[in-house]
């Protein structure tokens, strides 16, 4: 069986960066590149402008997942050594990965040893649970993500003292009582790296490390 893959998410960063560096550092030469674009709803401007920065500084093989229907290009999800997901909404993820069971596809893959990559919304996606706040009142509740990463995580929302990071967790703790969460806030300039043993590390700027215990958030 093989072992399951290593992951970035990356809080906010551009493909010419350090940390995109170290994803292609990681991936090795010349890798095919699934892009699954649900968050940006398949933007072919955002693709292309990262598509060919990463082409001409890594050699990576960059070919488009389209989340708009079920096509032949979402079988580039079972043959990709690298997923990557960009940023965007985290809700449109959601629903489009979802609705075409690609959420299960990429889930398998990073088992079978995929390195995953996610991006701003795209990091979140690549966990199990992100929040919504209803309009009508009612309390913040879990809407369900890709869950290829068992921790929680939210990005560039320092300034906030992550808000929405500690409103997940309180709609966890509601929802599923007794849980055991770590969860990371990914400043600006940072990135976490999950190994595949799943030791987390950090690159860049240092993340807010928090944990839901037993009903209590602690940091």
């Amino acid at each position: 069986m093989a072992a399951m893959g290593p992951a970035i998410l990356i809080a906010h960063g551009v493909p010419g960066d350090g940390l995109h560096d170290r994803v292609f550092e990681l991936a090795g030469a010349r890798p095919l590149v699934a892009w699954v674009g649900a968050a940006n709803e398949d933007s072919l401007p955002w693709f292309e402008r990262a598509a060919t920065v990463l082409r001409q500084r890594h050699g990576a093989d960059m070919r488009r997942v389209l989340t708009s229907c079920a096509d032949d290009s979402h079988a580039l999800v079972d043959e990709a050594p690298v997923i990557y997901l960009p940023g965007g909404d985290v809700s449109v993820l959601s629903a489009r990965l979802r609705a075409l069971g690609l959420d299960e596809k990429i889930r398998r893959r990073h088992a079978e040893g995929a390195l995953v990559v996610g991006v701003s919304a795209g990091a979140i996606g690549l966990t199990r649970w992100w929040v919504e706040f209803p309009e009508d009142g009612r309390p913040p509740y879990r809407i369900p993500c890709v869950g290829a990463l068992p921790l929680a995580v939210d990005c560039h929302d320092e300034e906030s003292d992550w808000e929405e990071l500690r409103a997940l967790l309180d709609a966890w703790q509601r929802e599923e009582p007794g849980a055991l969460v770590d969860a990371y806030g990914i400043p600006l300039g940072g990135a976490l790296e999950i190994a595949a043993s799943g030791v987390v590390t950090h690159l860049g700027a240092a993340p807010k490390w928090l944990r839901l215990d037993g009903g209590r958030i602690v940091e």
